[in-house]
């Protein structure tokens, strides 16, 4: 008896590494593409966000080509096999684009964007003469429309980004002065604004809320931590709610990145930060992570902190940085630096564990370390970014697309894999034997990967699992035979 308890502990102690070691394989890389998915290849037609649901399946806004130069807004929701549920359009006479969408509570989907068409806004003399704010509401069952609402001014005006909170609809974006529908900003000029909506059958517009800053402004996202709102931007001024403080190390260049934190009912700030140097600097991408936020975009800044970037001469380089929940502050900024007269620009940013991957373009070479990346031929490719949220560090840097133009226009994150969206007019390299006939939209799925995002796919976890299967009818034999062997 004694001899066959030891063979069962020292066999469950080999099952037990073998369990273990199943958990240190990856499935792939995180940058190893798996499928690539062109839902029509021959409509023209651009992706800008998308939103994935609790049953698998994703909506996806943008725009599609209805005649000649008119592109009206666009919703398609797919099934989570990827078949077509639903599409919709929304416009006017002249061009309309949805660049970002929500689910509220009841399931239903709320997309904001703006148009050019004068048969929407009033204060547009002419088709294509400014553009205006434009928010829909649609059943998320039948993508029938609910409710839409455009707001403008004689500037022009946009909404970027939009999230529900309880019965509020939340837009941001940009007001193009103080006249028609933004009439009582006290700011004459390009003003970044909230706008709440109630989220009844008309989207009733509740408040207008502006940036308090001196010179132009614009929101580009906003995201919900405890109540709180964390909104990012660009503004062309330091002062009012952006008076840089002793030890900031913010810039006042033509544009400057900011980050800003509201409470609950957006009366009070609870805190501001620039990112940036002396020069042009641009966001777009927002996440929240533990503890901070993950911000992405371009700069040309190459001081204060972007001053790693001193003596370089591209018309921009996509970056990815981490600022403190608690007061802004900044972590880290890492540069995906451009050789000169290069521009790359990151757009999104999504986050699994500690890995991040940030995408968006780019159209020659780029540099991070020892990494490097360059487009394929076409005058802008897909930029692709992975790396620590820790510290910023990059673990792969890729671009993706072919010999026509490519742009990954958002990233998202699920359970154990990245997906990304975008537009390509390319046939070649990454889309090559798709048939492509128009620029039109993709989705880009990558392999799952496990705790080490480096690390190939080669078989292991397959050879493990086997492995575990065989010690474990391996076992069994030993204790038939033991056990046999006992009783004889």
């Amino acid at each position: 008896m004694k001899k066959l308890k030891k063979l069962f502990i020292s066999s469950f102690i080999i099952v037990g590494v073998l369990v273990s070691s199943i958990n240190t394989y990856a499935l792939g890389k995180v940058n190893e593409i798996d499928t690539i998915t062109i839902p029509n290849k021959d409509i023209d037609r651009a992706h800008k966000d998308v939103v994935y649901l609790e049953d698998g399946s994703y909506v996806i806004v943008g725009s599609v080509k209805v005649t000649g130069f008119n592109y009206q807004a666009e919703i398609t929701k797919y099934s989570a096999n990827g078949t077509l549920d639903w599409q919709s359009t929304y416009g006017g006479t002249g061009g309309e684009s949805f660049d970002a969408v929500t689910v509220d509570n009841d399931g239903n989907l709320i997309a904001v964007g703006h148009t050019s068409s004068a048969s929407l806004s009033p204060y547009m003399a002419a088709d294509y003469d400014k553009s205006a704010s434009i928010i829909v509401k649609y059943d998320g069952a039948t993508g029938a429309e609910l409710a839409a609402k455009c707001l403008g001014s004689t500037k022009a005006d946009t909404f970027s980004d939009v999230i529900v909170k309880d019965n509020t609809v939340i837009a941001v974006g940009q007001a193009g002065e103080n006249s028609g529908d933004f009439a009582g900003l006290t700011n004459n000029r390009i003003t970044a604004v909230i706008v709440l909506f109630d989220n009844d059958s008309s989207l009733t517009l509740d408040q207008i809320i502006e940036l308090e800053a001196a010179d132009i402004g614009y929101f580009k996202g906003i995201t919900m931590v405890d109540d709180n709102y964390v909104l990012i931007g660009e503004v062309a001024t330091t002062d009012k709610d952006f008076t840089i403080s002793t030890g900031d190390n913010g810039g006042n260049g033509d544009t400057n990145v900011f980050a800003i934190k509201y409470n609950s009912t957006f009366t009070s700030t609870l805190w501001s930060t620039i990112i940036g140097g002396t020069r042009n600097d641009a966001v777009s991408g927002l996440t929240q992570v533990d503890g901070g936020y993950l911000i992405t975009g371009t700069t040309v800044s190459k001081d204060n902190d972007f001053a790693a970037l001193a003596g370089n001469y591209s018309i921009g380089n996509g970056f990815i940085a981490k600022i403190k929940d608690s007061d802004g502050a900044l972590e880290w900024a890492t540069a995906i630096v451009a050789a000169p007269d290069v521009y790359s620009y990151l757009s999104s940013v999504a986050i699994i564990g500690d890995t991040f991957m940030a995408v968006g373009t780019l159209d020659g070479p780029v540099s991070s370390g020892t990494l490097t990346a360059d487009c394929l031929g076409g005058y802008g490719d897909i930029l692709v970014v992975t790396g620590s949220v820790s510290d910023g560090t990059i673990s792969t840097l890729d671009s993706f697309g072919g010999t026509g133009y490519d742009y990954a226009s958002n990233v998202k994150a699920l359970t154990d894999h990245f997906v990304i969206i975008g537009d390509t007019e390319s046939t070649d390299e990454t889309f090559k034997d798709l048939s492509i006939s128009e620029y039109t939209g993709f989705i880009i799925t990558f392999k799952e990967f496990g705790p080490d995002p480096e690390l190939p796919n080669t078989g292991e976890t397959t050879l493990s699992t086997y492995t575990l299967y065989t010690s474990v009818v391996l076992l069994g034999v030993v204790y038939f035979g033991v056990k046999r062997k006992e009783q004889q």
